[in-house]
């Protein structure tokens, strides 16, 4: 419980980060960005809030292959600046108070193979850009369709 440990970045090299389920409280904080050979980041069914870190934190990760962010209180909006993730292979950020439109810069992401935004507050429609990926490299794409219209989703949850 609590927040995340400050200490944590001490472990510059680490590569794989998992604290899911262990009830951390707070925001994701500025020490990720010592994280630079970090390529897997699990922090689900926490208690985290606050919006996620895509623009000056995340993007710092150049090696970062899978966020998973599911099940925590994390609010706002998908930056449109997640495209620079260019290494991004899965994203799992549903079952949070996320809102706004999925940004079309999605569709330059052309690694990304799962990405899971069901159970959220996101609507819109999806682009056909990103239904593109599909042909490319998405595999996996989880929206909630009775806000979201979208073409090319392999799962709608309600």
């Amino acid at each position: 419980t609590g927040r995340i440990p400050y200490d944590l970045h001490f472990m510059q090299s680490l590569q794989t980060l998992d604290l899911s389920y262990n009830k951390f409280s707070g925001s994701i904080s500025n020490e990720f960005v010592f994280f630079q050979d970090l390529r897997f980041l699990h922090l689900d069914g926490n208690q985290l809030t606050g919006s996620i870190p895509f623009m000056g934190v995340f993007e710092q990760l150049t090696k970062i292959e899978t966020i998973s962010l599911r099940s925590n209180n994390m609010d706002g909006s998908i930056q449109s600046n997640i495209a620079n993730l260019s290494m991004l292979r899965t994203l799992s950020i549903g079952e949070n108070e996320l809102t706004g439109n999925i940004p079309v810069e999605i569709s330059n992401m052309f690694a990304l193979e799962s990405l899971k935004l069901d159970q959220t507050r996101l609507s819109g429609t999806i682009s056909e850009s990103i239904c593109a990926l599909k042909s490319r490299s998405l595999k996996e794409f989880v929206v909630d369709c009775s806000v979201v219209s979208c073409s090319c989703c392999t799962n709608c949850s309600t």
